[in-house]
């Protein structure tokens, strides 16, 4: 059996790949351990780059669920510290209104 031989017209790169798939209209995004130290280093500074490029919808929200008990206002505070160094000031808020 010979190996199968696959032609390539060209590479796709990551970013080309992200627009060919169309932006839903809304979504929430559900975070699972969201008072944990990975959402505040890694996932919420990705979503942040993410909404920053258009590649979220217009209209999303994130919800955080997690065993240590957390007020809104407090995680919101929490998400804020967390991308102090992303994006500008109004940017920032307007993120963090919406987890």
């Amino acid at each position: 059996m010979s190996p199968a031989t696959t032609t390539v017209s060209r590479v796709i790169t990551k970013e080309e790949l992200c627009l060919l798939e169309q932006v839903p209209a809304r979504c929430g995004i559900i975070i699972f351990g969201a008072s944990g130290d990975l959402t505040h280093r890694k996932l919420l500074p990705s979503l942040f780059t993410l909404a920053q490029e258009n590649l979220l919808p217009k209209r999303f929200y994130i919800l955080g669920v997690a065993r240590t008990p957390m007020s809104d206002s407090v995680f919101q505070a929490k998400a804020l510290e967390s991308l102090r160094s992303s994006g500008t000031a109004a940017a920032r808020e307007e993120f963090v209104r919406r987890c």
